[in-house]
């Protein structure tokens, strides 16, 4: 029995060992992840800053007359815009990363490029493209790092569980265990050495 609760033992703490470097893979992971998002985020609002600021010089400077804004919610749209997946692994878990691909004909002018202000309506068009792009990757690191967060959360409960309750419990059960081994080994002892003392006497006794 001894020897099954040390194998036990030896056993939760290569365990616990495994998921110990599992979460702190999966903690810098979370860490990295935070401050690329965060960076993405000042990032976005710049873009965002300057896409509103080329809409309102091309609110100005394209003919008040030519209605462009009913023109292209009117005008059949092509998608600009295609996403892929791709899988990252991180100790065991997926990580889903947001592939982006952008079509080339995505920047037609057409008809646009005789409009004065066509370069404002241009430069627009590229801004908001790149915030499309940027809020979709964001979306991206925000779920991976929602999914993140909940593995390191299962796998320190499990932490801590084989920290306070199961290694605890195996190594007080080994104590136990050897304790009474060491009883039961100096009753033997004793009931020997009287055995031993009791032949002794009787072979005096005989003589």
């Amino acid at each position: 029995m001894l020897q099954q609760f040390t194998q036990k033992l030896k056993s939760a703490a290569q365990g616990h060992s495994l998921l110990k470097t599992k979460m702190d893979a999966l903690t810098m992971r979370r860490r990295a992840l935070q401050r690329e998002l965060a960076e993405s985020r000042v990032v976005l609002n710049e873009e965002l800053r300057n896409g509103f600021l080329e809409l309102a010089r091309t609110n100005f400077n394209v003919e008040v007359t030519y209605p462009w804004k009913q023109k292209i919610l009117s005008s059949e749209l092509e998608p600009t815009v295609l996403l892929s997946s791709e899988t990252e692994l991180i100790a065991g878990v997926r990580i889903v990363n947001l592939k982006i691909v952008r079509e080339k004909n995505a920047n037609k002018s057409g008809h646009w490029s005789l409009l004065r202000g066509f370069q404002n309506l241009r430069r627009t068009s590229e801004i908001f493209g790149k915030v499309v792009l940027m809020i979709a990757q964001l979306a991206s690191m925000q779920a991976n790092l929602a999914n993140l967060a909940k593995q390191i959360k299962v796998t320190n409960r499990r932490v801590n569980a084989l920290e306070s309750i199961v290694i605890p419990r195996y190594e007080e059960s080994i104590s136990y265990i050897g304790k009474e081994l060491d009883e039961q080994e100096r009753e033997d002892f004793y009931r020997m050495k009287k055995i031993q003392k009791l032949k002794r006497n009787k072979g005096l006794a005989d003589a």
